[in-house]
């Protein structure tokens, strides 16, 4: 289980750096391009930037949701954690793109034993 984990960590990986690649190949055309292509190569890396972040999600949520119910999934974010500070990140239940974050602080703050933080982004708040 651990090593077929590790293996899919790999090519995910794999296919991170080959798209960060391509971005530098696009960031060069779109160097010699003229000004009105540019818009159509910003499109293009804004695609592949969001790729990215999908796949990087995909790895930080390998190991299944720390909490989920009908509605949300909540996934420990491993690199933003601390020994005193724990940070989640928020999805819509089976889904992996991520709507928001929760932080549980776990420390005493004047007569408080600690403290809950959260954001939602602003396209799935329901209101404009």
């Amino acid at each position: 289980m651990e090593e077929e984990k590790n293996k899919k960590i790999a090519e995910i990986r794999e296919k991170i750096i080959r798209l960060k690649n391509k971005t530098y190949e696009v960031r060069e055309q779109m160097n010699l391009s003229s000004y009105d292509d540019r818009r159509r190569y910003f499109r293009k890396l804004n695609e592949i930037s969001e790729e990215i972040h999908l796949l990087e999600n995909q790895i930080l949520f390998i190991d299944g949701p720390e909490y989920n119910n009908k509605e949300i999934d909540l996934y420990l974010d491993k690199k933003s954690s601390t020994e005193n500070e724990k940070c989640y990140l928020i999805t819509l239940h089976g889904n992996l793109k991520e709507i928001g974050k929760v932080r549980v602080t776990l420390k005493y703050f004047s007569s408080y034993l600690g403290n809950i933080g959260y954001e939602v982004n602003p396209f799935i708040r329901g209101h404009k």
